[in-house]
């Protein structure tokens, strides 16, 4: 009738249609959000795709946020993230999010914005570009194509009023840096509804998992690796000998761009053993430094079957798109340094182990 009640979805990873039954769906798809709004007959939800595309230099060449003070225009912002500063962005209307160019002379234009920036930018190395789009709605005070100056605010749709479908709101809009008031604004619609009456704490309770009032350390994980290494005696002036084997291989470090121990990756493995290699770098940074992988996605391939939670032919192919994945950041930028740890890497990989013609599972997952 006009009340929600499941959703279907096919999962990927298992390659299956699942059903999840609920009294309520929250539409947060982003740039899709006008697409999952038309599968229950909400239509003229128009949401325009705003691509832009970042840049990771390959070292922290700020250690705060550095923005031009001038109407908004592209590649004026300049972030530092963990081991890497990013410089962003462009706005451009995009056609379709899952399609998301990465145009070389966009990538130029973010390397002279960046050297407008910081004087010397285009001497660091560039590590991996991407694209993103941004979930605008639609403004008709400016033109379908200008991305740039339609408003980053948030639009709630509740659909029951708006369409007469019961059990679903969509959010479209906003920015990250909003995004705990976005998902205030979005709940207590959901609230209202539910006949659910109950004071929101967003503004009184801290994120789990923040550490309020500190900002982050950038030398966090090589001072964990020393604690660890000096509880097992692998410090100068430890005994080797008297350490079990077990400590000794749980300290190995898996990524040095990252200082990733093996102990990390295989602790979220087995917490999510369907996860693929991407889900775990986004948590990990498993292969996000200069290398690109290069060294450390063979060494995780071989600790995850050596752990016994994948077999070889999926591991196989988690590896072939994990690398297939870097690789699309990595073609629009390929100059310089770049392009020889690219080579590097190709030749281990293709030469070495002869990558696209291991066994692989029937069918490879595509996310």
């Amino acid at each position: 009738g006009d009340q929600i009640t499941a959703v279907v979805a096919h999962d990927l990873k298992h390659d299956e249609q699942i059903r999840i039954d609920c009294k309520f769906v929250i539409n947060t798809a982003g740039p899709w959000a006008g697409r999952i709004a038309e599968l229950v007959g909400c239509y003229d939800v128009d949401v325009v795709p705003g691509r832009g595309i970042m840049i990771a230099m390959n070292h922290r060449l700020v250690n705060t946020v550095v923005n031009r003070c001038i109407y908004p225009a592209d590649g004026d912002i300049l972030v530092p993230v963990h081991t890497v500063s990013i410089i962003g962005t462009t706005d451009v209307k995009a056609d379709d999010p899952e399609r998301l160019a990465i145009p070389r002379n966009e990538v130029q234009q973010m390397l002279d914005s960046g050297e407008a920036l910081i004087p010397g930018f285009r001497d660091a190395r560039a590590v991996h570009a991407w694209a993103g789009a941004r979930p605008l709605f639609k403004d008709k005070r400016v033109s379908a194509t200008d991305t740039r100056h339609m408003s980053r605010g948030m639009s709630v749709l509740d659909h029951g009023s708006r369409d007469g479908v019961n059990g679903i709101v969509s959010i479209i809009g906003g920015k990250l840096t909003t995004y705990r008031l976005m998902a205030k604004n979005v709940v207590d619609v959901m609230c209202e509804q539910l006949g659910d009456d109950r004071p929101c704490r967003t503004a009184d309770e801290a994120v789990p998992g923040s550490t309020v009032g500190k900002n982050y350390l950038i030398t966090h994980r090589l001072g964990e690796n020393e604690e660890r290494r000096a509880g097992t005696g692998l410090v100068r002036g430890g005994d080797p000998k008297t350490v079990p084997s077990s400590k000794k291989i749980d300290n190995q470090v898996i990524c040095e761009c990252e200082l990733m121990s093996r102990k990390m990756f295989t602790d979220l493995l087995a917490e999510q053993p369907d996860a693929t290699f991407d889900d775990l770098r986004r948590q990990l940074r498993l292969g996000m430094g200069p290398c690109q992988g290069g060294f450390c996605s063979m060494r995780a391939t071989g600790i995850a079957v050596e752990e016994g939670t994948i077999d070889a032919e999926r591991a196989t192919g988690l590896l072939r798109l994990f690398l297939k994945n870097r690789w699309i950041g990595l073609w629009p930028i390929l100059y310089g340094e770049q392009v020889r740890q690219t080579a590097l890497d190709d030749w281990i990989f293709q030469g070495t182990f002869d990558v696209e013609h291991l066994p692989t599972p029937q069918q490879e997952v595509e996310l």
